[in-house]
């Protein structure tokens, strides 16, 4: 790619001239970084059937995840292969506002990262990845009004505000029998 200026290899990704493999993609960000991601996106049926071959860093993963090109389901392959001790905050901010089913191990670890408030979109959207006992410690992790639903030794009165983060979360721990 050293022969090329940047613009030409540009050209040849847009035009789809060059063939994709894991070391063409090594040599790309290597030559030419700031085409790196775009090469992957163009070729991505290429790529992602090769996925475990190609090292990708954190920051190339970040901007694929941002792209409207890539969907959700392919986001979501491309995280999955993610070492879940790489998984950064706009991994998370993703694996937040996603209605992908993904496990357990992964929402858990977005969940952690993520600031209270963002805490409840990602509850609306991943509910049924958890059980009775990680709900139980998830609601002191929320503000106080929902501390009382991770007291389950009694019976109590619970009120919170009827929005749709709070319907789905009361919908579901009725299916569940976590409430009565």
């Amino acid at each position: 790619f050293s022969s090329y200026t940047e613009q030409q290899i540009k050209l040849m990704i847009e035009s789809h001239y060059l063939c994709f493999s894991a070391e063409r993609y090594t040599e790309m960000k290597d030559t030419y970084p700031a085409l790196a991601t775009e090469y992957l996106i163009q070729y991505k049926d290429a790529f992602l059937e090769i996925l475990d071959d190609c090292n990708i860093e954190i920051s190339v993963i970040d901007e694929l995840i941002a792209d409207t090109r890539m969907s959700e389901q392919e986001k979501k392959m491309i995280i999955l292969n993610t070492d879940i001790s790489e998984l950064d905050s706009q991994m998370a901010q993703w694996i937040r506002n996603s209605h992908e089913i993904l496990p357990k191990e992964y929402v858990q670890t977005a969940w952690n990262s993520l600031e209270t408030n963002q805490k409840y979109e990602l509850l609306k959207n991943h509910i049924e990845t958890f059980d009775e006992n990680d709900l139980q410690q998830m609601f002191t992790e929320l503000d106080t009004d929902y501390h009382a639903l991770s007291d389950r030794l009694r019976k109590h009165k619970v009120s919170l505000y009827r929005n749709e983060v709070n319907v789905i979360i009361m919908k579901y721990l009725e299916k569940i029998g976590y409430l009565s």
